[in-house]
């Protein structure tokens, strides 16, 4: 109700509206784009959805993927290839920890940053890319895209709009074309799945993000997930919703000692000084982070921070019995007859 009475949620309306009028003008690549997105700012779980599409699109489909992104906290602008199809360019401060996160985990996907997103996408094109992904693309209504993913965390539902809350449109900026997935999914989100089915006569996708392992810091040497169950580990996250984050280590059987930063840290030596502190404070066995803070902290650990164990959390997306929705789609898309 609050938005009815906020300027800034009509303004979004509005903008939404004149692109579907055709009156304010949007870009056909020509490639297929494929956008991930939400309504509201951060913490929807963009970054392991994105990751676990473009792993799904070489696949099943067998096609040359690039993911665009602006590149959030960047100490850059303009374009910048990050990686191409065989190796990585420019460093973590360059690209910022998402763009960094997907050059680093998937290898042969082209990564480019750019606040353009239609000149970034032309790139991706002339490189070679047989589909784009936009990363954080719902609002970037200049350059058409082929499916929009709406990503919408349970955790905190459909937020108002600014400033009186994160989101940046309302529920009513999704149309019965886009497919939605609801993040960070339990039974308790049984009342948000039957508010979007009501909006889009559908179902939505369901996520769930399982921790299936541990992976040493900076290394490939890994641990099973079983091997923390009923360990203090100290959760340490720089993400829009450490609470999801959280919430799976206590699923895989942890004890969880939070420590929290902002989105986006940009971690330092007292950082890291926290961090340790903050183990040894609270007896804690290892310290566990993600894949996104990993691009960050590996930069700053020395010898001397690794004498109590700092893992990475290896995580799998689970589409709880409603993969075919987004497969049906994508088979249409590309043509794929099973």
């Amino acid at each position: 109700m609050i938005d009815l009475f906020n300027p800034y949620a009509w303004i979004m309306r509005l903008r939404r509206w004149l692109y579907g009028a055709n009156i304010l003008r949007s870009v056909k690549l020509g490639t297929p784009v494929i956008s991930v997105g939400n309504l509201s700012s951060g913490g929807t779980g963009k970054t392991p959805f994105t990751m676990y599409l473009a792993r799904l699109l070489r696949s099943r489909y067998g096609l040359r993927c690039a993911i665009v992104l602006r590149g959030y906290k960047r100490d850059s602008s303009g374009l910048i290839v990050v990686r191409d199809w065989d190796a990585i360019h420019v460093n973590t401060r360059r690209s910022g920890d998402e763009a960094q996160l997907y050059a680093r985990e998937l290898e042969g996907v082209v990564v480019i940053c750019d606040e353009d997103r239609v000149r970034g996408a032309r790139m991706a094109r002339e490189m070679g890319a047989e589909v784009v992904i936009l990363d954080d693309g719902f609002q970037h209504l200049r350059l058409r895209r082929d499916l929009n993913v709406v990503l919408i965390n349970a955790l905190e539902g459909i937020p108002h709009s600014i400033p009186f809350g994160k989101g940046r449109e309302g529920i009513g900026a999704i149309s019965p074309f886009d497919l939605v997935a609801i993040t960070n999914y339990s039974n308790s989100a049984a009342d948000l799945a039957r508010t979007i089915r009501d909006v889009q006569h559908h179902e939505p996708i369901t996520v769930v993000a399982r921790i299936v392992g541990y992976r040493a810091i900076g290394s490939r040497t890994t641990i099973a997930a079983a091997d923390l169950k009923g360990k203090r580990v100290l959760a340490v996250s720089g993400i829009g919703t450490p609470e999801g984050f959280e919430q799976s280590l206590r699923a895989a059987g942890a004890v969880v000692m939070p420590l929290r930063f902002s989105d986006h840290a940009a971690y330092d030596e007292a950082s890291i000084d926290q961090m340790i502190v903050a183990a040894t404070e609270q007896t804690c066995d290892a310290i566990v982070t993600t894949t996104k803070d990993e691009v960050k902290l590996i930069q700053l650990l020395t010898p001397a921070h690794r004498e109590r164990p700092i893992y990475v959390a290896q995580s799998q997306l689970d589409l709880l019995g409603t993969e075919p929705d987004l497969l049906q789609r994508l088979d249409a898309l590309f043509q794929r007859t099973t």
